[in-house]
């Protein structure tokens, strides 16, 4: 039986680079800030990938566009992805 090592890195999701494969671990922030991000599927064991960044993130959350703000990505704690 072999087991494979899964990549255990954990970051807050504004640092993390366009193109980057990541999933949610934790969502913090406010109560209702939680709820309203996973009402839009950003839960936890969502899978993200992050399509644009400036001011905010431009993230593809299964399958949906979704958009950001950088206060908002500062509270969302995901595991980066091997590639």
């Amino acid at each position: 039986m072999t087991i494979s090592v899964v990549n255990k890195r954990t970051c807050v999701l504004s640092s993390c680079p366009i193109g980057c494969h990541a999933r949610v671990v934790d969502v913090g922030g406010t109560m209702e800030d939680a709820c309203q991000l996973r009402v839009l599927g950003m839960c936890e064991g969502a899978d993200v990938h992050v399509i644009d960044s400036h001011d905010g993130m431009l993230l593809d959350v299964r399958g949906t566009r979704l958009a950001l703000g950088a206060m908002i990505t500062e509270m969302i704690t995901v595991q980066v992805l091997p590639e």
